[in-house]
């Protein structure tokens, strides 16, 4: 068997592992949304029943409910978060994060777990009638994103500048971004896996198309001032996208 072939076998199988661990991952979360809460329209608003306790409690923008467990990666155990954020948004949102201990690091715990954490915020007036169907299509590609980074040695090891400290929306007002800094996140090399990882899973979860779906990707993220980076991100990921899934119809 040659070199070449053995890489190619390596890269099937580690690709598949990656995705069924995706796909497992966001059944454990969507089996908790289905089980957490029911959430009605009561004679005072909107109320929030726990399925646990039978708890009944006022359901309003702000509130959280959050869920850790854990999940074995094949001798590995991974931390994951999930909350569920009621917001006033128009649309069902998703956002990640991903860490790995550091051992080299002063506050390193050998009990530390690598984790990731996967937020979704639920309009309040989409409970009353909650399609698990497009909270699942908002999650799977987010699970698949930061299992990538999870994975990805060279994106904990580099020495420049981590290209999750780059500021985000919510915390743009506290740590005001720098020029390029936007471009440069989305052009890093491990968020163009992450990103591209992310959109195919969903691609073939909706039987919709990569490109597409990736254009509307960069349209939601994207801010307006740096539309102007809209073409060389796509063309990077569809680049990437063209190499990694090479016998994939985009």
């Amino acid at each position: 068997m040659t070199d070449a072939l053995k890489a190619y076998i390596s890269s099937v199988l580690t690709e598949g592992r990656l995705d069924r661990h995706a796909t497992q991952i966001s059944r454990l979360i969507m089996r908790w949304f289905k089980d957490q809460v029911n959430v009605h329209l009561g004679e005072n608003g909107y109320e929030c029943i726990d399925k646990e306790t039978g708890e009944v409690f006022e359901c309003d923008v702000g509130e959280s409910y959050m869920k850790t467990f854990e999940y074995d990666l094949g001798g590995t155990l991974l931390s994951v978060v999930i909350t569920h954020i009621v917001t006033n948004n128009k649309n069902i949102t998703s956002s990640g994060s991903s860490h790995r201990p550091n051992q080299n690091s002063k506050w390193y715990n050998s009990s530390s777990l690598p984790s990731i954490s996967i937020n979704v915020g639920i309009p309040l007036h989409l409970h009353k009638a909650l399609s698990l169907s497009t909270i699942h299509e908002n999650v799977i590609d987010i699970v698949k994103h930061e299992l990538e980074h999870i994975f990805d040695d060279a994106l904990w090891k580099e020495k420049h500048r981590h290209p999750f400290d780059i500021p985000t929306l919510s915390d743009a007002e506290e740590r005001p971004r720098r020029e390029g800094d936007v471009r440069d996140y989305f052009l890093h090399p491990s968020e163009i896996q992450g990103w591209v990882a992310g959109i195919y899973k969903r691609a073939k979860f909706e039987k919709k198309p990569f490109i597409k779906l990736a254009k509307e990707q960069l349209i939601k993220t994207l801010p307006i001032e740096e539309r102007h980076h809209f073409d060389e991100i796509l063309n990077a990921w569809i680049t990437y996208a063209k190499k990694r899934f090479p016998k994939a119809k985009l």
